[in-house]
């Protein structure tokens, strides 16, 4: 049985690469990223690609009914000067660990 993971940021540099080698080594990875850094022609075609934001509740609960065995939690602000002007922004993608299903406890 394959493992279901997924990647938010997963079409950003760093994010497509760890979904190149997930693939690779026969999991079956969702991509879930909203664009506004990362690159449609990053995303591995093997993927399933979901297109939204971890800053939007309904649309991260939606997709934790999938039940994924790991997360790669990699969206964020991908500029070090928008951190400093809107650290709002990084706050709030750094609260999805609150949402329902996010955080499973290790069984």
């Amino acid at each position: 049985m394959k493992n279901k993971v997924l990647v938010t940021g997963g079409a950003g540099f760093i994010g497509s690469h760890i979904v190149d080698r997930l693939i690779t080594e026969g999991c079956s990875v969702t991509i879930f990223d909203n664009l506004s850094t990362g690159e449609k022609r990053y995303i591995n075609s093997r993927a399933i690609f979901v297109q939204g934001d971890v800053t939007d509740r309904k649309v991260v609960t939606s997709l934790f009914e999938k039940k994924f065995d790991t997360v790669f939690h990699l969206a964020g602000c991908a500029s070090s000067i928008n951190s400093f002007t809107n650290p709002e922004n990084d706050i709030n993608t750094a609260r999805v660990h609150r949402y329902p299903g996010f955080y499973m406890p290790a069984q």
